[in-house]
């Protein structure tokens, strides 16, 4: 799924899935090739493919000394940092951002930003970065993000249809599912049932085939027909994909359709790590320092602090020992699961 957005000077444009191979000895097409297929895999919610791209970038970025390339870097970053869930790690990367030259795409950057402060509670600061999102582009990514800070239901839901309208006319058909998803959540909320029926049936204009866009079907779905099994399906298939992004709403859904799932995802085996937490994990298994782990991870040392404690709440380890030998020994899983 493209949201219609350049991913920096040389990259790809808003119409593809994917970037082509890179001239080989080319290290700044290199890096433009790798960042702009970890944004488009990243929006199609695969962020975890989509990190291993990044970190090859990373790579080769710091190795050729391309500086020029680093507000693309980061903004590929951002949309995985949304993807997965990872709020903390968002709201830090869209500062560094506002300090680096353009290009940085600004609907992107503000549309995430003000979506990521917005579920944090923080709405009076949200709506200030919003404010410059009028007339950024695409302007359908800029309406999604400003519709869910519309205090009125109605406002709301005619900024989403004018803009998904628009979205289809303009061939940024990858902003659509967002815009449904929302349109269909908003409407459920306020007791529109039609509206909610009429983002359903636009799900069915669109290519299901990546897992954010299928994700959001199901909750569409769900909401449309009240079926909690469409929920549960997507809130699965968010799970696997690490799409923390959308796994509260599929708890939301599944809650108010009364199919009860706790705090814990599908499975019952215990909390999931983020990618972001399983990489911290890593880290802390290759014996690296709370420093080394923020220089890495290109977070501050108080966001790591933060992130190990979650890890330790989550796993069930007191110390970073502990989770180092827990996973050594196998005794959590991949997945920060316990077994």
């Amino acid at each position: 799924m493209s949201w219609g957005v350049s991913a920096g000077r040389g990259g790809a444009g808003g119409g593809g899935g994917g970037a082509p191979p890179p001239p080989p000895g080319h290290p700044a097409a290199e890096v433009t090739a790798l960042t702009s297929s970890a944004l488009f895999t990243a929006a199609s919610g695969r962020p975890g493919r989509a990190r291993r791209d990044l970190n090859e970038a990373r790579s080769r970025l710091h190795a050729a000394g391309i500086a020029a390339l680093a507000p693309q870097w980061e903004q590929a970053a951002l949309v995985c940092d949304w993807a997965s869930g990872d709020r903390e790690a968002a709201r830090a990367r869209t500062a560094r951002l506002e300090e680096m030259p353009p290009p940085v795409p600004a609907a992107v950057t503000l549309a995430i930003r003000a979506e990521v402060l917005r579920k944090s509670g923080r709405l009076d600061a949200a709506r200030r970065i919003a404010g410059a999102l009028d007339g950024a582009a695409p302007v359908a990514l800029a309406a999604w993000a400003l519709a869910g800070l519309d205090r009125e239901p109605a406002v709301a839901l005619n900024r989403l249809r004018t803009a998904t309208a628009a979205a289809w006319r303009d061939g940024h058909q990858g902003v659509v599912p967002l815009l449904l998803h929302r349109t269909a959540k908003i409407a459920f909320s306020a007791g529109a049932t039609g509206t909610v029926a009429e983002a359903h049936a636009g799900f069915a204009r669109l290519g299901q085939d990546d897992p954010l866009t299928r994700v959001l079907a199901g909750l569409t779905e769900a909401r449309a027909t009240r079926d909690a099994g469409a929920a549960r399906r997507a809130h699965e298939l968010a799970t696997s994909a690490g799409l923390g992004a959308l796994t509260g709403d599929c708890r939301e859904v599944r809650e108010h359709l009364g199919d009860g799932c706790g705090t814990e995802p599908p499975g019952g085996g215990g909390p999931l790590l983020t990618p972001r937490e399983r990489e911290l994990a890593g880290l802390i298994r290759a014996g690296r320092t709370n420093r080394q782990i923020a220089g890495a991870m290109h977070l501050s040392v108080k966001s790591v602090e933060a992130y190990l404690t979650r890890v330790y709440a989550k796993t069930g380890c007191a110390s970073r020992l502990e989770l180092a030998l827990a996973l050594a020994e196998g005794r959590i899983d991949a997945d920060g699961t316990p077994v």
